[in-house]
Formats: structure tokens, C-alpha cells, sequence
């Protein structure tokens, strides 16, 4: 499960929620899920621009299963894209429920983020005091109700987002149909 949050922060910038929606790891596609999720920021481009994207990630339903499912090689890509050719700023990544096995994952990728990234990242175990998230970093009312927020649920917003991208599927086939020209060119 994916939304946008459709309030934007005061300097402009936009929130992204990512989180599983089931912890059964074999329903799980690595892949697919960060093609949607680039799609998603691609969709923040289209019309009006934002300052900036935090993104927030809730590990609550990962499984150490779901660790089998991820490919290295896609993580490469993701954190080069982001890191490189991104054209919006990832202002903030904050990780919710993070998991026991996290220093694990994150001993894996860490060697392939930019110091800059890594000091974006923000933890917060399962547990934490979301009044301090509230203040510090996301007010309520850019939250949904899953997080103690003033808006409507994850599965709700996530509707709204699988509708604006159902709206830009002219353009993401058009982009896929110019990169898969490109790439035959080149070989």
C-alpha cells in the first residue's frame, strides 16, 4: 500500500506513505513495488511540482521472509535514480516500526547511499513517541488516521493514488515505450 498525502507541508513539499500491505512475503514483488513507487514520484511531476518529497516507509508488516525477496540489483538502481537522477529532492526518509533485522538490511545498502541520503534517514521503532514524530518532523495534519493524523486512512488515500496513476497511464506507457527505444538502440 502506497498514497500521496494530498496536503502538501508549508514549504511545498509532498509526503509519501509506503508500507506492506501483507506480511506474507510471498506475495510480495520487489520489483513491481518500486516501479509503482517511482511511478508515484513521477506523478508528483506532472502537474504543480513540489520543493521536495519526504517519504515515509512502515516496515510494521516486514518479515525477515521478505529479505529472500529482495534483489540487490534493484536497490542499486533505486538509490542511483533517487541519488543521481531524480529530478525532485528527497528531502526526508523516515522509517516507522523499524524492524529488529533492519541493521541487517541496512549494513547491505548503506555502502551504496551517499552520505547525504543516509543523514536524511530517520528511524523510528516500533514503540515510538509519535507526539515527538508530531513535533519534530510531520504534524497530525498531514498524517492519516493509520498514525494518529487528522487525514483519512492509508487505504483510502491509496485509492485516490491508484486513480492519479490510472489517469497518467497514456504518459507512463508513452515514457516506458521511449526508454524501451532508447535502450534498443543502444544494443
Amino acid at each position: 500500500e502506497f498514497c500521496i498525502i494530498p496536503e502538501r507541508t508549508a514549504d511545498n513539499r509532498c509526503i509519501i506513505i509506503n508500507r506492506l500491505s501483507d506480511s506474507n512475503a510471498c506475495n510480495y514483488n520487489m520489483d513491481v513495488a518500486m516501479k509503482i513507487l517511482l511511478m508515484t514520484f513521477d506523478s508528483l511531476l506532472y502537474e504543480n511540482p513540489p520543493n521536495g518529497i519526504i517519504l515515509l516507509f512502515d516496515m510494521n508488516l516486514m518479515r525477515l521472509s521478505h529479505i529472500t525477496k529482495t534483489k540487490i540489483g534493484t536497490v542499486r538502481k533505486i538509490l542511483r535514480y533517487i541519488q543521481d537522477g531524480m529530478p525532485v529532492c528527497l528531502r526526508e526518509i523516515h522509517v516507522l516500526n523499524v524492524v529488529w533485522f533492519f541493521n541487517r538490511i541496512f549494513a547491505i545498502i548503506k555502502p551504496l547511499m551517499y552520505r547525504e541520503l543516509v543523514k536524511k534517514l530517520h528511524l523510528h521503532p516500533v514503540g515510538s513517541d509519535m507526539n515527538d514524530f508530531y513535533q519534530s518532523f510531520i504534524p497530525k495534519t498531514h498524517l492519516p488516521s493509520d498514525y494518529g493524523g487528522e487525514l483519512e486512512t492509508v487505504k483510502e488515500m491509496h485509492k485516490e493514488t491508484i486513480q492519479t496513476l490510472t489517469n497518467l497511464n497514456a504518459h507512463f506507457a508513452e515514457e516506458e515505450n521511449q526508454r524501451k527505444t532508447y535502450y534498443n538502440k543502444r544494443n
